[in-house]
C-alpha cells in the first residue's frame, strides 16, 4: 500500500465520521493553544522581573550596616555604626571593578510647602546615585559635588511628593521646609514607579548625604553604600573583595561575624526567575495532561441519552462473543457497547450459564454479558 492510498483511506475515514473528527481537532487545537499560552505567560513574567531588576540599578551592589549583639539581643540590620565615609572611599580606590559609588543616609520627615504638607522618605546620596539607579530627571538638574562638600540645602523631588505639595505647579526653583530648614528644589525626578518590593519609588526627596547626616538625621556614620560594577560578571568578584576589605578595615577576627551586609539584586532576580520557570512547567504540565486526557476520552457523551460511548483506539474492534462458547448471530449485536445501557437494543447480548442461548426464562443474576470491555 503506497502513501497516496494511505492518505485517501485516512481522509475517507475522517469524512465518514465528521463530528468525531471535528471534536478531536477541537481538543487538539485547544490543548496545544493552552500549552503555548501558558509558556508565553511564564516567559513574559520572567522578562518583567528582569526589567524590574534592571530598573533597580546598573550592576548594583548594596552594602548595609549590619547587626549588633547587645546582651544577647540582636538589634537587626543598620544597627552598627562602623560603616563610614572612609569605607566608601577605600572601596572606590582599592577595588578596580567598582565604577561608581554613593554613600547613603536616610530619614523620614514632614515636608511643608505653603499650606500643604507631606510625610516622606529623605535620602542622602551623592551625585553618582542617579547614574547607578539609571534614574533620569524630568526637569532641572542634579546637585553637584560641591553641594555635597558644603552640605548645601538643596534637594531633588520625587513625582509623588511634587504632586501632593504642588499639584500641577512646577516645583523646580521653589523652596520647601524640612524640619523647619528651607531647601531649594533644583530638579524633579522622572517617574520610577513601584519597586519589586511594592514600595513607591517616587515618594522621596534626594539630598546631599552630608546634608542629611548633619541637618536631618544627626549622625556621622553611613547607613549604607551603593556601588556599581563595570560589567555584570564583575559583581560576584567585587562582592567578595568588598567583604574582605571591610573585614580588614573593621578589624574583625576570623571567628567574628560580619558587621555589614552585602546585597546583590541578581540573587533576587535568579530566585524570581526560578519561581517563574517552575510555575511555567507546572501550568504547562497541567495543560498537557488535560489535553492528553481529552484525546483518550474521545469526543464525549451522547447529549440525548446521556450514555458514554466507548471508542477503541489502536486495535481492531472485535465483535462480542458468548463467554460459554455458544454460537451467536453477530448481526444482532448493536454497534454500541452492551454495557453502555441496560435498556440498550442488544438482542443476543446475554447467554444463560446453563448453556442455552437467549435470555428467555432466565433470571438476571444468571446472565453473563458478552461485553468485550467487561470480559477484560
Amino acid at each position: 500500500m503506497n502513501l497516496a492510498e494511505v492518505i485517501r483511506i485516512a481522509f475517507r475515514a475522517l469524512g465518514r465520521n465528521k463530528m468525531r473528527t471535528l471534536l478531536t481537532m477541537l481538543g487538539i487545537i485547544i490543548g496545544v493553544g493552552a500549552v503555548i499560552c501558558t509558556v508565553a505567560i511564564g516567559q513574559g513574567a520572567t522578562v518583567q522581573v528582569q526589567e524590574q531588576i534592571r530598573n533597580l540599578g546598573d550592576n548594583m551592589l548594596f552594602i548595609m550596616a549590619g547587626s549588633v549583639n547587645q546582651g544577647g539581643v540582636h538589634l537587626g540590620s543598620q544597627a552598627t555604626k562602623t560603616l563610614t565615609l572612609e569605607d566608601a572611599q577605600a572601596i572606590q580606590q582599592q577595588i578596580s571593578t567598582i565604577t561608581r559609588i554613593s554613600p547613603m543616609v536616610s530619614a523620614s520627615a514632614q515636608v511643608v510647602y505653603g499650606n500643604q504638607n507631606w510625610f516622606t522618605r529623605v535620602q542622602g546620596v551623592s551625585p553618582e546615585y542617579l547614574q547607578i539607579r539609571r534614574w533620569p530627571l524630568s526637569e532641572g538638574g542634579v546637585f553637584s559635588q560641591r553641594d555635597v562638600d558644603v552640605a548645601a540645602d538643596v534637594c531633588l523631588i520625587g513625582q509623588t511628593v511634587a504632586q501632593n505639595l504642588f499639584g500641577g505647579e512646577d516645583p523646580v526653583g521653589q523652596t520647601i521646609r524640612v524640619r523647619n530648614i528651607p531647601f531649594l528644589i533644583v530638579g524633579e525626578l522622572a517617574q520610577k514607579g513601584q519597586s519589586p518590593f511594592g514600595q513607591d519609588e517616587d515618594d522621596t526627596l534626594l539630598m546631599p548625604y552630608t546634608t542629611v547626616q548633619k541637618k536631618i538625621a544627626g549622625i556621622d556614620w553611613l547607613q549604607s553604600i551603593m556601588c556599581s560594577t563595570a560589567a555584570p560578571e564583575d559583581m560576584f568578584p567585587a562582592q567578595q573583595q568588598i567583604a574582605s576589605l571591610l573585614r580588614q578595615r573593621h578589624k574583625l577576627r576570623p571567628d567574628e561575624a560580619d558587621d555589614f551586609i552585602i546585597r546583590n539584586p541578581t540573587d533576587l532576580a535568579n530566585a524570581q526567575a526560578q519561581t517563574g520557570r517552575v510555575m511555567t512547567l507546572l501550568l504547562g504540565s497541567i495543560a498537557y495532561s488535560h489535553w492528553r486526557g481529552r484525546l483518550r476520552a474521545g469526543p464525549g457523551a451522547d447529549s440525548q441519552s446521556g450514555r458514554q460511548h466507548h471508542f477503541h483506539r489502536g486495535r481492531k474492534r472485535e465483535p462480542a462473543r458468548c463467554p460459554l462458547g455458544q454460537p451467536s448471530n453477530e448481526n444482532a449485536y448493536s454497534a454500541r457497547c452492551p454495557c453502555a445501557s441496560a435498556a440498550g437494543s442488544v438482542p443476543h447480548a446475554a447467554f444463560a450459564r446453563s448453556g442455552r442461548g437467549g435470555s428467555s426464562g432466565v433470571r438476571e443474576s444468571e446472565l453473563v454479558y458478552a461485553c468485550p470491555r467487561r470480559l477484560a
